[in-house]
């Protein structure tokens, strides 16, 4: 059963996905699932969690207290691999490793991406798979 999508069908509307787990620069795991949360009219992402009474929290750095987000005009390389289900996203200081679970999400976010670096200006954003 595919992973289901939270997508508006309006383009410049947000999209969540949940995901598995992530991890930005092998420091700060989640070690737990959360929604990648993408903003479509500012093209940034970030990561939300639900509370035990369904309240959506934006997911903090443990050592800043400082929200998780990142723009995507700022990122430079997303590397994947064929029906994998995980995205890895270089930007300039740091990684951002993302496990959606599944590869379809892992997919269509790439798309996505691919598309706001592009309407953002982006022109050094470069996607690639990379070989088995």
């Amino acid at each position: 059963m595919p992973t289901p999508i939270i997508t508006s069908p309006e383009e410049h509307q947000s999209v969540a996905w949940p995901i598995a787990s992530f991890a930005i620069d092998r420091e700060n795991k989640s070690g737990c699932s959360a929604h990648l949360f993408l903003d479509r009219a500012n093209s940034e992402f970030g990561f939300i969690r639900y509370t035990t009474n369904a309240v959506a929290v934006v997911v903090q750095f443990p050592d800043t207290g400082e929200p998780i987000y990142f723009s995507i005009k700022d990122a430079q390389v997303a590397a994947w691999r064929d029906k994998c289900r995980k995205i890895s996203i270089l930007f300039q200081h740091l990684q951002v490793d993302l496990d959606f679970g599944s590869p379809d999400p892992a997919r269509h976010f790439l798309g996505v991406l691919e598309d706001l670096a592009m309407a953002a200006g982006n022109h050094f954003f470069y996607s690639f798979e990379v070989p088995k």
